[in-house]
């Protein structure tokens, strides 16, 4: 069974998380859609700049930081998100 259902299109994507990946751990990313209550998403997947501290879960943004930097070394890096529709269009952001 098809319950009818009328789409809502996400018009715009944002990432939300922790900055300050200072201590061993997992940091939840979260992609937040505008409007807030779209359901035409498909696909979400997120992607980390290749680094020697941590990587990310492709499908659940979920950060593990595995090893520290040396004193004194402040290392960066960028979060991504891209965000696939019913329509097959893509909808990219980055943190």
């Amino acid at each position: 069974m098809y319950i009818k259902h009328d789409y809502i299109n996400v018009s715009k994507i944002s990432i939300s998380g922790e900055i300050d990946l200072s201590s061993l751990g997992t940091y939840k990313m979260d992609l937040i859609s505008d409007p807030i209550n779209a359901n035409n998403i498909v696909d979400i997947t997120w992607e980390l700049t290749n680094n020697n501290y941590a990587y990310i879960n492709e499908k659940t943004g979920v950060i593990t930081v595995h090893t520290l930097p040396a004193s004194g070394l402040t290392p960066t890096a960028t979060v991504s998100a891209k965000l696939t529709k019913n329509t097959g269009s893509v909808l990219t952001t980055d943190m």
